[in-house]
């Protein structure tokens, strides 16, 4: 073998174990070319994934703030609709007017009444009998409502709240006596005063006046006296026997005493052994 033989067989040898070589390289770059494919195509697919679940997060989110929405409305028409059978039957809505308008308004007012009429006030400032029992007028100004609320107003003399204490008569019977009795000759079942004030007021009947917080002396009718006077109203308040028997009389019933009489005698008497 010459030389010439020798190098092409050793040219051959080596070609072809580098195309061995060169198909195992091919072989390595194709394996990780379908890596690299299979690792794009689940990255893509986790990247759809991750968008599907942020889309379907925020289509919950979507749907949840709808559904607040739509049940605030609905609570919101439930409050209208009770606020308007409120305003109906003829009572004030906070649905309407809130506590701070309605402090706001009366802030104003007291304002107003310092410097034009500082003689008058306001003898009540509790929020909660404007919402239970004050009168108003409510009507519809192109798009507003209008409640015009009555407040009262007082003078500074009436600005305590005056007391209602009705008056019972309590027979006196003389001892070792049962033909006749006396009894307070007053025409008024009640009287309404207050120590801090310098008038009080004699209740005729107690059915011709209301139960009401407030009374409108021009309504109802009832006549204010000066507790500087003295009268059978001011005996009664001072608890003075002597202007009491000088003021208010007594009425003295030459019969023979009642049965219920009796009775109140036996319940003074049974009074007196308990206080005893």
């Amino acid at each position: 073998m010459t030389a010439a033989d020798a190098w092409r067989d050793g040219s051959k040898h080596y070609m072809a174990a580098f195309r061995v070589e060169k198909r195992r390289v091919d072989n390595i770059i194709d394996v990780i070319r379908l890596q690299r494919q299979s690792i794009t195509e689940v990255q893509q697919q986790l990247a759809a994934d991750l968008r599907f679940e942020a889309y379907r997060a925020n289509l919950s989110m979507t749907v949840m703030n709808h559904i607040t929405a739509t049940m605030f409305q609905s609570s919101e028409i439930d409050n209208l609709y009770n606020s308007l059978q409120m305003l109906t039957a003829g009572r004030l809505p906070h649905f309407f007017l809130h506590h701070s308008e309605l402090r706001r308004s009366f802030r104003f007012m007291n304002q107003f009444l310092r410097t034009d009429h500082p003689d008058l006030s306001i003898p009540i400032v509790h929020y909660r009998y404007y919402y239970k029992h004050a009168s108003f007028n409510a009507f519809r100004y192109r798009h507003f409502l209008i409640i015009i609320l009555d407040v009262p107003l007082t003078v500074q003399a009436l600005r305590r709240p005056f007391n209602l204490y009705e008056i019972t008569k309590i027979p006196m019977i003389a001892p070792h006596s049962d033909s006749h009795y006396s009894e307070l000759a007053v025409q008024f079942e009640a009287i309404a005063f207050n120590r801090d004030n310098d008038y009080y007021a004699l209740i005729s009947k107690m059915s011709d006046v209301s139960m009401d917080l407030v009374w409108d002396l021009c309504v109802v009718g009832i006549t204010l006296f000066s507790r500087s006077r003295p009268s059978c109203g001011r005996a009664l308040i001072d608890g003075n026997l002597h202007d009491i028997k000088h003021f208010c009389r007594y009425n003295v019933y030459k019969t023979p005493i009642p049965a219920v009489l009796t009775n109140w005698r036996m319940m003074l008497f049974f009074y007196l052994i308990l206080l005893l």
